[in-house]
């Protein structure tokens, strides 16, 4: 009978066990995600939040020729951020706050400052903004958190 009952004991141990859930929570992994994000950062010694753009405006003009072009404009104001995004290419139009949340998940990974060379942040833009390299022209307008304006241009 004791053995019976050791029996019925560690089957219960071992199915409580493997009934349990060690998978982490939503909350957990998202917490997880943002302490890597944040480390990376450190990492790269990026000087910004990574949820927030790097520039408080940004303009995109590029020009693929046989009325092919993709415009975005964002402007983070105070109160909501204004932007609109003119895809000619797949004949989209976006404006308001989902506009503003593309180009900015799109800035998010975007490592521009004032001193980057102009094909550089053409090139991270393009990329960024998934579009092809086969551009005729490019430009780009952007305002720095310190409220210095710099435009980069290039044409093919």
């Amino acid at each position: 009978m004791k053995h019976y009952i050791r029996f019925i004991y560690v089957f219960m141990l071992v199915f409580i066990s493997a009934c349990t859930n060690n998978e982490p929570s939503k909350n957990e992994t998202t917490a997880k995600h943002n302490e890597q994000l944040q480390k990376v950062a450190t990492e790269k010694k990026l000087p910004r939040d990574m949820n927030n753009p790097p520039f408080t405006k940004f303009e995109l003009e590029a020009d693929y020729g046989a009325n092919k072009s993709y415009e975005a404009e964002y402007d983070a104001l105070d109160t909501q951020d204004e932007a609109e995004i003119e895809d000619f290419i797949n004949q989209k139009l976006i404006k308001g706050q989902a506009a503003a949340e593309i180009i900015r998940n799109n800035l998010k990974i975007v490592e521009i400052d004032e001193k980057t060379p102009n094909q550089q942040a053409v090139d991270q833009i393009i990329e960024a903004f998934h579009l092809e390299h086969t551009y005729k022209a490019v430009k780009i307008e952007v305002q720095f958190p310190s409220g210095k304006e710099k435009t980069y241009i290039a044409k093919r």
